[in-house]
């Protein structure tokens, strides 16, 4: 016969459960080393604290397979992240894992590819009494510059709110391309050049204008870009090189093109585009007619050396968080420097890969054989 015994009271069952636990405690104290035992790197140091922060970089890209981490070759995004680390704001711990750190970057640039005025966005280590006297943006900034190369540089820190992402947050995207002078033949003046670069703004489809985009998918679904200004400067720039020795070689255009986002090889087939209209017969209403939705055009991209990032913008993140940011996020007082790295390391280098290799002269001589074709 078998007797059911009553169920245990509520405070056997809790005084048991306690006993467990207790137990569980003392063996992992036996068998966890002591916190001081571990490499100095594992253990937290309480003289930092970690924050999101915005970090405004300038780079020359000639010597990067990009900006983008990219296994087996040399990125702008390794080159910072070591300095960084040996300026103590990237723990031992975190080093080789950027998504640890919330890493984010305003535009990606391709190989090649410089940037006067981009943003990267992360959570880093700052000293808690420097914090505390406001000198810790400043003093990392000096120590992350010992760190890198003179071709790459950290203009400043910002404070940013802890969501803020320097790729979603970011609402234009300001570029330039470099083009010699040498490249706009025939009869027409820059005026009109830059006119044709006027076409360009506004909202329309450039499916015309990357790879890979379905013209037969409507304009709301995909290639929809948003372009606030393209247009050029009337006066060519001077860049000095010892390879370019012909007047119209060492003259160059500046173009500006700005938007909220753009698509693959879309700026530099734009500026290819207008390129090729200017130096043909073509009508004149080849680049709205190259927007609808049916009409098919072959604009081969301009070299990738002409072009480069000039700034990211933030004005909606600002005017959203005015509230809670000490300044708005801008590039704006660091403008002197961005200038001066343009002309000491940015200009300098296009210059000089586009002698070297002769790929904007090429690249216009081959074209100049096919202009634009409508399908």
């Amino acid at each position: 016969m078998f007797i059911l015994a009553p169920p245990a009271s509520l405070a056997f069952r809790t005084r048991h459960a306690l006993h467990r636990k207790v137990a569980t405690v003392r063996w992992r104290a036996c068998t966890t080393p002591a916190i001081n035992s571990r490499p100095r790197s594992e253990t937290r140091n309480r003289d930092v604290a970690k924050r999101k922060v915005a970090l405004l970089v300038a780079y020359d890209g000639a010597k990067y397979h990009g900006l983008q981490r990219n296994a087996g070759v040399d990125t702008v995004s390794d080159v910072l992240e070591t300095a960084l680390h040996g300026a103590g704001a990237i723990s031992d711990d975190n080093l080789g894992f950027l998504p640890k750190i919330k890493w984010q970057v305003a535009a990606r640039t391709d190989r090649g590819v410089s940037a006067a005025g981009n943003v990267v966005s992360a959570k880093l280590l700052f000293n808690k009494d420097e914090q505390e006297s406001g000198a810790a943006f400043e003093l990392t900034t000096a120590r992350v510059n010992a760190e890198l190369p003179d071709h790459v540089r950290l203009f400043g820190i910002k404070y940013t709110t802890s969501s803020f992402s320097a790729k979603a947050s970011c609402g234009e995207r300001w570029y330039e391309y470099m083009l010699p002078l040498s490249a706009l033949r025939g009869h027409k003046s820059l005026a009109q050049f830059r006119d044709t670069l006027n076409l360009f703004e506004g909202s329309h489809r450039f499916h015309n204008y990357t790879v890979g985009q379905d013209h037969t998918i409507p304009p709301r679904q995909q290639a929809m870009r948003y372009i606030t200004k393209a247009t050029c400067d009337m006066e060519p720039v001077h860049l000095d090189s010892p390879l370019l020795t012909d007047h119209a070689q060492s003259h160059w255009v500046r173009i500006y093109v700005r938007g909220q986002s753009f698509m693959l090889h879309q700026i530099r087939k734009m500026v290819s585009a207008a390129v090729l209209i200017h130096n043909s017969d073509a009508p004149e209403d080849t680049v709205q007619k190259s927007f609808e939705q049916n009409v098919l055009i072959n604009v081969p991209p301009a070299p990738a050396v002409g072009l480069f990032l000039d700034c990211c913008h933030f004005r909606w993140y600002n005017e959203r968080h005015k509230e809670r940011l000490p300044e708005p996020l801008s590039l704006h007082s660091f403008e002197s420097a961005r200038e001066k790295f343009k002309h000491e390391h940015i200009f300098p280098s296009i210059a000089r890969r586009a002698a070297e290799d002769d790929a904007l002269e090429a690249y216009f001589r081959t074209a100049e054989k096919h202009p634009i074709q409508f399908s």
